[in-house]
C-alpha cells in the first residue's frame, strides 16, 4: 500500500513538470532480491509490471515522456515505446553514470550511443540476433509470427542523435581477391546542431556453400561534425575477412597427414559495380564478384548500416583458407 501511495504521488505531481523523467530496470545482483545478474534468469523480458503501469499512468497526464532503462538485461521494450517520446538504454552505468545521464538528456553532448545487442518484441523471439544465419532470424515461409513481426525491435547498431544524416558518394575500390578492400563514402551534418555519428559497415555473402551470418560487422568509426559539415570516410578491409573455411572433401582427422588435406583453390580477380539507394534506406554498397575454378561464381555485397538499419553482427569473422597459413585452421576470430 505505500509503494501505491507513493506511486500516486508521483503521477500527481507529473501534471506540474514540463516533462517527466521515468528510470526504470532491475536490481543487479547475486541475491534472490535481486532481478538480474549471474544465477538470476528471467522467463519473461518486459519490465516489472509495476514498472509498466507507473510508464502508462505517466504518459496518461499529457507531459512529454523520457524513459531510462537502467540494469544488465536486455529488456524486451515493446509496451513501452508506444507510450514514451524518448527511450535511453543506460545499461550499469557506474560511479559517473549519473554525470553522463544528465549530460545526454540536458543535450550538453550528442547521444552516440549505439546497441551492442538486439533488442527483441517478445521473449519468444530468441532466435532473432545479430548472428542469424540465412533464412534464420524469422518465421518460415511467411515470415512473420502469428501474434508480432519476426523484425526485433531495436536491431544491433541501433541509436539515434539530436541530430541528422546522410551518407552520399558511396566507393568500394580493390583490384585482386588478395588485395585490401576500400570503403569510402560522405557523413554529412544536415541538422541545426553539432553532434556525433556512428558509421557502420556490414557484409553478407549470398551464395556461400555453408551456413554463415545472414550479416556480419566489418568495421565502423565514430565521427564528429558541425552543423552543415561534410566528413570524408574510409573503411580498410582484408580480403580475408570476407572468406571461410571450405574444403572439396571431408578433412582427415588430427591424427591423419595434415599434407593431405585438400588445399582452398585459388580465387580469380573480380570487378566490382557499386550503386546507392535514397537517403533513410540501408544502403548497399556493391557486389563483389569472383571466380573460383570449377565452381559457380560468387556473389559478395557489402552493407553500409544506417539507425534504420536491420541488420548487424558480433564483431568476428571467418578467414579463407586460399593462403597456406590459415589451411590448418577453420575459424579464426
Amino acid at each position: 500500500m505505500e509503494a501505491l501511495r507513493q506511486r500516486v504521488e508521483i503521477v500527481d505531481t507529473v501534471e506540474q513538470a514540463d516533462i517527466a523523467f521515468v528510470f526504470v530496470g532491475g536490481r543487479s545482483g547475486l541475491t534472490r532480491a535481486d532481478t538480474s545478474g549471474e544465477f538470476r534468469d528471467a522467463a519473461d523480458l518486459r519490465l516489472a509490471p509495476e514498472q509498466l503501469d507507473l510508464i502508462s499512468e505517466v504518459s496518461a497526464r499529457g507531459v512529454p515522456v523520457v524513459v531510462v532503462v537502467i540494469g544488465g538485461r536486455a529488456h524486451s521494450l515493446s509496451d513501452v515505446t508506444p507510450l514514451a517520446n524518448a527511450l535511453v538504454l543506460a545499461w550499469l552505468p557506474g560511479e559517473e553514470g549519473g554525470n553522463a545521464l544528465a549530460d545526454v538528456l540536458c543535450g550538453d553532448v550528442d547521444a552516440s550511443g549505439r546497441l551492442p545487442v538486439t533488442l527483441l518484441r517478445a521473449v519468444g523471439q530468441v532466435g532473432v540476433h545479430s548472428g542469424a544465419h540465412q533464412g534464420g532470424g524469422r518465421s518460415m515461409i511467411l515470415d512473420d509470427y502469428v501474434d508480432t513481426p519476426a523484425s526485433p525491435l531495436f536491431p544491433f547498431g541501433h541509436g539515434l542523435s539530436y541530430t541528422t544524416w546522410t551518407r552520399s558518394d558511396l566507393a568500394v575500390d580493390a583490384a585482386t581477391t588478395g588485395d585490401e578492400i576500400a570503403v569510402a563514402v560522405t557523413v554529412t551534418n544536415t541538422g541545426d546542431r553539432a553532434g556525433t555519428d556512428v558509421v557502420q559497415v556490414y557484409f553478407r555473402d549470398d551464395v556461400a556453400s555453408v551456413g554463415l551470418p545472414a550479416s556480419r560487422l566489418l568495421g565502423f568509426q565514430r565521427v564528429e561534425c558541425a552543423p552543415g559539415v561534410s566528413t570524408r570516410l574510409t573503411f580498410r578491409v582484408s580480403a580475408g575477412r570476407l572468406g571461410f573455411a571450405w574444403s572439396p572433401v571431408p578433412l582427415p582427422s588430427s591424427s591423419e597427414n595434415s599434407a593431405r588435406r585438400s588445399p582452398c583453390p585459388a580465387l580469380s580477380a573480380f570487378p566490382i559495380a557499386t550503386h546507392s539507394r535514397p537517403s533513410g534506406v540501408t544502403s548497399r554498397l556493391g557486389e563483389l564478384q569472383l571466380s573460383i575454378p570449377g565452381k559457380a561464381r560468387r556473389c559478395w555485397s557489402i552493407t553500409l548500416g544506417s539507425e534504420d538499419s536491420h541488420g548487424g553482427c558480433r564483431p568476428r569473422c571467418d578467414y579463407c583458407l586460399c593462403r597456406p597459413a590459415f589451411r590448418t585452421r577453420k575459424r579464426l576470430l
